[in-house]
């Protein structure tokens, strides 16, 4: 099995042979647009040149005389016979213009400077039925084109003669070597060749230098590019100064390196300020750590002293009920011991008021501990 091959061209690599192909089609259809006007001036020319070597073809048969007629089968030109051997104005006018002439009598070649390969004249052969004998011969028209004779092409002109009843009696015909012409043609054919050839290497080469020029530019950014994402981002950028492409290119990578160092800063600052949020999150869970213990001291100390303090008013509470219930029972043995008594009577009922007074005021200061206890288990829950 045939192994595939493949080719994997680069941008610069795309591109030249693109233009390449594109410069080698334009100037193909320069140059064929070049040969097709060539050969129609060389058409124009070869067709003036043949009507300029049949106007002294004119000139030279008009020494003769201006009558053209048939004689016994023999072409007379005023007082002068055609024949085959008397070939002076055929070889004049080829000597003078390289044209070939010839005189017909009808179809068939009388006197002519044609020749086989062999370097015999071509007398006494035929016209070959087609346009030319048809266009002369038959309807008596001039014919301009060319002709094929023995395997070599000619540009060639005919025109009718006529006697004076206008009969067409015969032809004079010339041809001139299209090989000449295309002689010519073939130098400029080569000529062209050439320097389209030239022309497509120095295009070639030309671009092939500055695509080479442009692709290293654009391998310097992608350096860059590459640069900045592996953490280059002070280096700075080249061809950013340009006005074409690749300038629009390296301002598009400086943005880029500038964005790099925006986010780079910018992500800089975020950790900063994460590492300032968790060191004040550590900070606030000492302090609350800190506050609850002390809190929770606080509370034990406060539950502690109004445990303390509830005691001291039972304590105290119990010590005016004992007062009070003593004083009673000292009042009533007073009462039944000295009832004559007014002035122990008297104090004893003084006793017992202040013995009442007494009782009231630690009644209040029960009382007042008892509030404070009651605030202290409050603040004690707030807490």
């Amino acid at each position: 099995m045939a192994r595939k091959i493949s080719f994997k061209l680069g941008l610069s690599g795309r591109i030249f042979f693109i233009a390449v192909a594109v410069c080698t089609l334009g100037i193909a259809l320069t140059s064929g647009y070049g040969m097709y006007r060539a050969i129609g001036e060389f058409d124009r020319l070869a067709t003036a040149s043949v009507d300029s070597a049949f106007r002294v073809f004119r000139d030279v048969l008009s020494q003769y005389g201006k009558d053209y007629r048939l004689v016994d089968g023999k072409m007379m030109i005023g007082d002068f016979t055609v024949t085959a051997e008397d070939t002076a104005a055929t070889d004049r006018v080829t000597a003078a213009t390289g044209a070939v002439m010839s005189i017909l009598v009808g179809d068939t070649r009388v006197s002519t400077s044609l020749r086989f390969p062999d370097g015999k004249r071509q007398t006494g052969t035929k016209l070959v039925d087609g346009p030319i004998k048809t266009q002369v011969l038959i309807e008596g028209k001039s014919y301009r084109g060319t002709s094929n004779s023995q395997g070599t092409l000619y540009y060639v002109a005919y025109e009718p003669i006529k006697d004076a009843s206008g009969k067409v009696i015969g032809a004079i015909g010339l041809g001139m070597l299209a090989k000449n012409f295309m002689e010519a043609m073939d130098v400029i054919v080569w000529q062209q060749g050439a320097i389209a050839l030239g022309m497509l290497v120095l295009s070639g080469l030309s671009l092939w230098f500055a695509l080479g020029r442009e692709v290293k530019r654009l391998a310097v950014l992608r350096d860059r590019i590459e640069a900045v994402e592996a953490g280059d981002v002070q280096s700075t950028v080249a061809y950013t100064e340009r006005v074409d492409e690749i300038g629009s290119l390296a301002r598009a990578v400086d943005s880029f390196r500038r964005a790099t160092v925006d986010r780079q800063a910018a992500m800089a600052e975020a950790a900063h300020e994460a590492e300032q949020t968790q060191q004040r999150q550590k900070q606030l869970e000492a302090a609350t750590a800190q506050f609850s213990g002390e809190m929770e001291g606080l509370s034990k100390s406060i539950g502690q002293a109004a445990e303390f303090l509830l005691k001291r008013v039972d304590d105290l509470r119990s010590s005016v009920t004992a007062a009070e219930h003593n004083s009673r029972t000292i009042l009533n043995t007073a009462e039944t011991a000295s009832t004559n008594v007014g002035t122990v009577a008297a104090a004893a009922e003084e006793l017992s008021g202040s013995i009442r007074d007494i009782s009231r005021q630690m009644a209040r200061a029960a009382d007042t501990a008892g509030r404070g206890v009651s605030e202290a288990v409050s603040t004690n829950a707030t807490v």
